[in-house]
């Protein structure tokens, strides 16, 4: 649930997740820095400014394209067999 007082709307409001992005967040939660609330901290508990979070997603989402990419050709090999 998004508390209320972080929500724009005021009201408490649930979040739908699968069951491997509940497993993938449980394990977020537990390595986090002892002491903060953040879901996604950065090394000292804190928040991540504009541009520590650039340097974190920019090469987690260059990374998760290459996979992808990989994926789809290894996925082409196989139907032209």
């Amino acid at each position: 649930m998004i508390p209320r007082d972080l929500n724009k709307g005021r009201r408490a409001k649930g979040i739908p997740l699968a069951s491997v992005e509940v497993q993938l967040l449980r394990k977020q939660l537990l390595a986090r820095p002892a002491g903060t609330r953040l879901a996604f901290p950065n090394e000292k508990g804190g928040v991540y400014s504009k541009s520590g979070f650039r340097s974190i997603w920019l090469p987690a989402l260059l990374a998760a394209r290459a996979r992808a990419r990989a994926d789809e050709r290894t996925r082409a090999g196989r139907c032209r067999r």
